[in-house]
């Protein structure tokens, strides 16, 4: 994918002008008033991106990337026009982080969900956010267009929750924290991947400043 968006078309500058619209991709009206200094209330900072990215397809890592699990990009989602659960979560997460919404308000959950009339359980993965330290956190998912509380959403089973910042098990139903890096090696190698996207972007529209290091 980065081959695609990079590289291939490195000699032709209409190719270089596409790949500058979609690495700059454009957002939602409410939000890119948010980016122009215009700020929604961060409740509807949440629906905006919330809305936009539950509006792509499912499809599954096999089907799309021929893995079991791989953990796309914001860019990668964005080329494919379809992802997965883990993919939606992050793409927010790195949207709102974008948009000024502090770190320690945002962390990616896993967790059970449980769904169908037979109950079957599955690994899914969410963003919730934190108005407070110590509020019910919100759940943006794909499964659902609506925003609820952690707690009014029974169907999920909650496991780990992690962001930049650290990590927290979530198996009590109250967060705690733990020490040390997240220990979930894909985490660390999307960081890796997203950096390398933002330094492509940069070099693909020369004479933006690079992006706050508190916005990466």
């Amino acid at each position: 994918m980065l081959a695609f968006a990079y590289s291939a078309y490195a000699g032709d500058p209409a190719a270089r002008a596409a790949t500058q619209s979609l690495l700059l991709a454009s957002v939602q009206p409410g939000v890119e008033a948010a980016m122009r200094g215009s700020p929604l209330p961060e409740a509807g900072l949440l629906r905006s991106v919330n809305e936009r990215y539950n509006a792509y397809r499912w499809v599954s890592d096999v089907a799309l990337w021929g893995e079991a699990d791989y953990w796309a990009t914001p860019l990668e989602l964005q080329a494919r026009g379809a992802g997965d659960c883990e993919d939606f979560a992050i793409a927010k997460y790195f949207h709102l982080r974008r948009l000024g919404v502090p770190e320690s308000r945002l962390r990616l959950m896993v967790a059970g969900l449980l769904r169908g009339p037979r109950i079957s359980f599955e690994l899914h993965m969410v963003l919730i956010y934190y108005a407070t330290p110590e509020s019910d956190p919100l759940v943006l998912d794909n499964v659902t267009p609506d925003i609820h509380p952690l707690s009014q959403r029974g169907d999920l089973v909650p496991r780990l929750a992690f962001n930049r910042e650290g990590w927290w098990s979530m198996q009590t139903g109250i967060a705690q924290v733990r020490s040390g890096p997240v220990p979930i090696v894909r985490w660390h190698g999307l960081l890796a991947r997203v950096e390398a996207e933002r330094l492509a972007a940069l070099a693909v529209a020369p004479g933006q400043a690079p992006a706050p290091a508190a916005a990466r």
